[in-house]
């Protein structure tokens, strides 16, 4: 299967990076992990006691979703059909996470959904919007997630550039440099 590389440990590493830079604005807080995958970031919360009121997360690849508990639903759906479900049960998201963004817009591939950007622009323009968002990717990608990020006009963008340490598979080497977009009120 194409996305076993994504249920490593050594690619695991990036939800740290993230998890890091949220815990400080869980209060009361509803996280949506977009296309999430196996939920790292929400499995490495969950294992800190970090998470926040309620974590939403969803993905295609059910058979890896971990299993909904008191603080997280997690949907088997396609990343444009979670709008209008988290829309139709008036749930406000305060804090958007998109981890291992590829700017499909910019080079169509087999590694992100085609219709992730568009998924996004929607969230950006509900009302109340997130008042965090963070995307998470290469750094070959950084300009497409800022672009990205931008719909959301939130006013405090900041970017910050990392080198994460891997392992030396070869197939992982274009990961050693991480790239995450902030923007919050």
């Amino acid at each position: 299967m194409a996305w076993e590389y994504l249920r490593t440990p050594e690619f695991d590493k990036r939800a740290e990076w993230v998890a890091d830079g949220l815990t400080h604005t869980f209060t009361g807080a509803t996280l949506l992990d977009l296309n999430c995958g196996h939920a790292p970031l929400y499995r490495l919360l969950r294992a800190r006691g970090e998470l926040p009121i309620r974590y939403l997360g969803n993905d295609v690849d059910t058979e890896y979703l971990p299993k909904a508990d008191r603080k997280a639903t997690f949907y088997g759906v396609i990343d444009p059909a979670v709008v209008p479900i988290i829309q139709g049960a008036g749930i406000t998201i305060d804090i958007l996470v998109v981890m291992g963004y590829y700017d499909y817009d910019a080079e169509p591939n087999n590694y992100e959904s085609p219709t992730l950007n568009q998924t996004i622009e929607r969230l950006a323009q509900t009302e109340p919007g997130p008042r965090e968002v963070v995307i998470e990717c290469s750094h070959r990608c950084a300009e497409g997630a800022m672009r990205v990020a931008g719909m959301f006009g939130l006013p405090h963008s900041s970017h910050e550039e990392k080198n994460v340490a891997w392992s030396g598979r070869s197939d992982m080497a274009w990961l050693a440099r991480r790239f995450i977009a902030r923007l919050h009120a």
